[in-house]
């Protein structure tokens, strides 16, 4: 059951973005095989969340353990589980009549996130003081990766590693915590980000960013970081009235 105005389910209310179409069978997220040490849970977790942040589940779709199982591939142990975290990080919500659903998105709570993010993630960087040849070379890395996903067309993998900069900073900053709890209110920027149509361009600008901010870091100028850390994060600027506008069955009214 979909909640808004045009009844859909989960069959139904799914973007088609990078392959995320729904078939015959329904919804499909990826099939998981699980590597060594690391759950069934913890990877039907993050696929599920791709597919809300990157709004392929769209805000105020009804899902079902049974659902989500079979887009996964994964038995409803584990997927209750990933339900469980979903609903901590508000992408899902449980209503006592509708069931399961994608939270709406609020964006009230979405301009809080990112003046937690300005204060927090500043913050870290501020304290570090200095950060060493293997800690910017991990970095680096992580750029090379988020480069590659972007010239691949790969956007559900380049916002997805566009966050993981920011959480790879802050554990390299020695506050992982602060990335944990950063990544359990940014939901709500992502899925904006993604309905107002974030594209190769937008994410090749984020990477430029990111690489110029590490390139200051290594020449310990960490004023001008702290500063291009800030215009980074606060330049999130998105005309929120012609969104809802256009997607009013999305947002909280």
């Amino acid at each position: 059951m979909r909640v808004g105005k045009d009844g859909r389910d989960m069959k139904q209310a799914v973007r088609s973005k990078n392959g995320g179409k729904a078939g015959k069978g329904g919804l499909r997220i990826g099939s998981i095989a699980a590597p060594r040490r690391v759950t069934f849970a913890e990877l039907a977790y993050g696929q599920i969340r791709d597919a809300i942040l990157t709004t392929q589940i769209l805000p105020g779709t009804a899902v079902s353990e049974n659902d989500l199982a079979a887009a996964t591939g994964v038995s409803r142990t584990p997927i209750r589980e990933a339900v469980h975290r979903l609903v901590e990080d508000r992408l899902l919500q449980v209503d006592p009549v509708l069931g399961t659903i994608v939270s709406l998105i609020d964006t009230a709570r979405a301009e809080q996130a990112i003046f937690v993010r300005r204060v927090v993630e500043r913050e870290v960087l501020s304290n570090k003081g200095q950060i060493g040849a293997d800690e910017l070379a991990e970095l680096d890395a992580q750029i090379g990766e988020h480069e590659k996903a972007i010239r691949a067309g790969d956007e559900i993998a380049a916002a997805r590693l566009d966050f993981d900069f920011h959480l790879l900073l802050m554990t390299v900053c020695g506050c992982a915590e602060a990335g944990v709890a950063i990544r359990a209110i940014s939901g709500d920027i992502t899925r904006i980000m993604y309905l107002s149509g974030a594209d190769g361009d937008y994410f090749a600008s984020v990477a430029a960013d990111h690489r110029d901010l590490v390139d200051l870091l290594r020449k310990g100028d960490f004023a001008q970081a702290l500063d291009l850390l800030d215009r980074h994060l606060g330049g999130f600027v998105v005309d929120q009235e012609r969104l809802k506008g256009q997607s009013a069955d999305y947002f909280v009214t």
